[in-house]
């Protein structure tokens, strides 16, 4: 029988000896590469779809449906879906001037003008929009399942009957100021989501995660314990 002792690490404390020099840097990587790995078991996303889910509905984009891929391959992105839009509230967005404002802290009550600061942007602010009725009706669909970006949906904007060439041209300047707006607003939602990634993967959150989890590794960055 033998008694063999080993040190064991967590992830912080590997980081530490890496500096030091009595571990080498594979073995920080291979622990990192693990904890990453069981990072994406848990909806790290809820949070940061939920504040875009609220901030869609007061626009007008009410139950949107998200997709995204990320966060290093071509084709990755952000896309949402949504079978009736809210038009009167996306004609009241789109037809004023607001000026973009950012959220410090909380979550705030009128989410338009984070939006107008999330898109880099403004509204069109074209008050002809306005004159489009109830026989307006609109919604997001998607065009192809095999990506998540901006690019695999559309928005489009029915009307049954045209009935001057200066309504025509209203409709038209507002599902492509429309369309324009919703892909500024899933570009700003992969944004966010690619920053919450970053920041939830950062050392400093896994040697939270650690801690808090008990992992531990030994010498070559393997798990145990």
């Amino acid at each position: 029988m033998r008694t063999i002792t080993k040190t064991l690490y967590q992830f912080g404390e590997l980081i530490e000896a890496h500096k030091q020099g009595t571990v080498k840097s594979e073995a920080v990587e291979r622990a990192r590469a693990w904890m990453i790995e069981g990072f994406g078991c848990f909806e790290w996303w809820d949070s940061t779809w939920e504040t875009w889910k609220d901030a869609l509905a007061q626009v007008g984009f009410t139950d949107a449906e998200m997709s995204f891929s990320g966060f290093a391959s071509q084709g990755d992105g952000a896309s949402f879906t949504c079978k009736s839009v809210d038009l009167d509230k996306l004609k009241a967005f789109m037809g004023t001037d607001i000026a973009p404002s950012e959220v410090i802290d909380g979550t705030p009550e009128d989410f338009r003008p984070w939006i107008v600061y999330k898109i880099e942007g403004k509204t069109p602010a074209n008050s002809k929009y306005f004159i489009l009725d109830e026989r307006t009706s609109a919604s997001v669909g998607r065009l192809d399942n095999r990506y998540s970006h901006e690019n695999t949906c559309e928005m489009v904007v029915e009307w049954p009957e045209l009935t001057s060439p200066a309504l025509e041209k209203v409709l038209t300047a507002f599902e492509k100021d429309a369309e324009q707006l919703r892909r500024d607003i899933c570009r700003a939602i992969y944004r966010d989501l690619e920053e919450e990634y970053e920041h939830q993967t950062s050392d400093e959150q896994l040697i939270v995660s650690a801690e808090a989890n008990d992992y531990t590794f030994d010498a070559t960055g393997r798990r145990e314990g």
